[in-house]
C-alpha cells in the first residue's frame, strides 16, 4: 500500500487513543461526580502517551531500527 497508509494508520490510532482516553475520563467524572476533573486528566494523560508512543515510532534517532538498505547489505556479504 505504500508509506501512506503507515501514517495514515498512525494518525487513526492517535485519535483513538485520544477518543478512549476522553470517555474514560467522562466516565470517571460521571462516577466520582468531579465534573470537568477527570476529563481534563484522562485527556492530558491520553494526549501525553499518544505523543510520546508516535515520537518513539518515528524518531530519526532510533538506533534500534535498521534500513532496508543496510541489512540487505550486509546479508550478501554473509
Amino acid at each position: 500500500m505504500g508509506e501512506w497508509s503507515q501514517h495514515a494508520g498512525s494518525g487513526i490510532q492517535y485519535a483513538i487513543t485520544l477518543l478512549i482516553f476522553v470517555l474514560g475520563g467522562l466516565k470517571l467524572d460521571e462516577w466520582m461526580d468531579t465534573e470537568p476533573v477527570g476529563l481534563l486528566i484522562a485527556a492530558l494523560l491520553g494526549f501525553v502517551g499518544a505523543t510520546v508512543s508516535l515520537v518513539k515510532k518515528y524518531s530519526p534517532f532510533d538506533s534500534s531500527k535498521k534500513s532496508p538498505s543496510r541489512s540487505t547489505k550486509s546479508d550478501s556479504k554473509n
